[in-house]
């Protein structure tokens, strides 16, 4: 494959991400105009009410949400599918190994042989995860139950709800929180992505890969320094022995956390054919590419 074709995939799954964040934007929108609607009765029936509420609003509005992110990684599992039947050939063998690791990270996303979300596994567990919720609720405890919403107390509600230009609103905060694993929900495709390359590259052998995401005003020097270069593996594992802002204190894989929180930057690994035409420092010695000093 050539460079164009590389950025073309991952500049698809960057624009996965941003309609994912604006899908979440909308929901913020939604829940905020039925907080508004039922306000009264949250204010007088904070239990059962409430409950009745959060059930309707995430069983309609967030399943829609995580719809799209569970057909989104779909297509990033068979767009990584099609990217090394190209690369690395369409041999049986390579497409056996293709096809055991297309199982492996399928059971890691939380779904079925047959595609259908798991209960317990990645998906389902935001469906269940009660953060925005008990937010939610300790908002709403704070106020006399027989509050009646002036226009600054609903510009306060929707700031808190929806937030603005400067501020996350309640389930952007959510979708954006950086967790154990040094992600986030909006990260999630590029953390696919990312696991599923070098699964793939592990099983295919595969030992170069190109640093590609494209360049914004906040990117890290880290990554500008790496932005479309070519590394070898031994290469990438030296990362983690780097430090830089945006690095995790903990728990860092340089081969899945790149250059850190909210990076958007992907491993492309490649055919030995591919790195050395991109790369003329890189030579091939029984059929192991080392780099020419």
């Amino acid at each position: 494959m050539n460079e164009e074709q590389i950025r073309k995939r991952i500049l698809e799954i960057l624009s996965k991400q941003e309609a994912l964040e604006s899908l979440v934007s909308k929901m913020q929108g939604i829940f905020f105009e039925n907080a508004l609607r039922d306000w009264n009765k949250l204010l007088e029936d904070q239990d059962d009410f409430f409950n009745k509420f959060w059930r309707q609003f995430n069983n309609t509005y967030q399943a829609v949400v995580l719809g799209v992110i569970a057909k989104d990684l779909e297509d990033i599992l068979i767009s990584n599918q099609e990217y090394f039947l190209a690369e690395a050939g369409s041999t049986k063998a390579i497409k056996a190994a293709i096809e055991e690791v297309t199982k492996r990270m399928i059971k890691a996303f939380g779904f079925s042989d047959t595609g259908k979300v798991v209960q317990g596994g990645y998906i389902s567990e935001i469906q269940a995860d009660i953060t925005v919720k008990r937010a939610f609720k300790g908002y709403i405890i704070k106020l006399d139950r027989n509050t009646v919403l002036t226009e600054a107390q609903t510009a306060d509600l929707e700031l808190y709800i929806k937030g603005d230009d400067k501020t996350k609103g309640i389930w952007e905060s959510y979708y954006s929180q950086i967790d154990r694993s040094n992600s986030s929900i909006f990260d999630v495709y590029q953390k696919a992505d990312r696991m599923i390359q070098d699964e793939m590259a592990l099983e295919l052998q595969l030992d170069a890969a190109m640093y590609v995401g494209g360049l914004i005003e906040t990117s890290r020097d880290f990554c500008r320094a790496r932005n479309g270069k070519i590394f070898l593996r031994s290469e990438i594992a030296q990362w983690a022995k780097l430090e830089w802002s945006g690095k995790p204190k903990s728990g860092y894989d340089p081969f899945v956390d790149l250059g850190g929180y909210y990076c958007r930057h992907h491993l492309s690994y490649l055919g030995n054919a591919t790195a050395m035409r991109l790369d003329k420092t890189l030579e091939l010695e029984n059929n192991k590419l080392y780099r020419i000093k």
